[in-house]
């Protein structure tokens, strides 16, 4: 597991409510320090991470702070994206309606930079149909 699918981790778990730093260390298989340092790093990046000393201490988030429950890469989003206007694009598609409002909905919780990097990449691809050829 890479540091930052950790992050993410104890990111998730803190979501699901207050855990110790043995708790998390336990989850993660790594030392209890390694769980320290990875609060810090998130602190660093602006989740409120919040200690709670005492015998029913811990850390967990401040309230409000949400995450959305998915991040996706700029390439995720242009994979996404490009497979949505493929897919009901054609004439007669039985996927038009949903892939319209699936575009929308994922388009809403994209941030602005990772939309916009992936409109980019996918205004360099174009994508051809194979022609079909009709079975006499």
């Amino acid at each position: 597991m890479t540091r930052n699918d950790r992050l993410t981790g104890i990111l998730l778990a803190l979501q699901g409510g207050r855990k110790t730093a043995a708790q998390l260390a336990a989850r993660f298989e790594v030392s209890r320090r390694t769980i320290l340092r990875d609060i810090g790093a998130l602190s660093q990046l602006g989740v409120p991470v919040v200690a709670l000393p005492g015998a029913g201490g811990g850390y967990e988030l401040s309230d409000g702070f949400w995450l959305p429950p998915l991040q996706l890469t700029a390439d995720e989003a242009s994979l996404l994206l490009l497979a949505l206007r493929r897919f009901g694009a054609a004439e007669g598609s039985p996927f038009g309606a949903a892939r319209l409002t699936v575009e929308e909905k994922l388009r809403s919780v994209l941030p602005d930079p990772v939309l916009i990097d992936a409109e980019r990449q996918i205004g360099a691809i174009s994508v051809q149909s194979p022609h079909r050829l009709e079975h006499l």
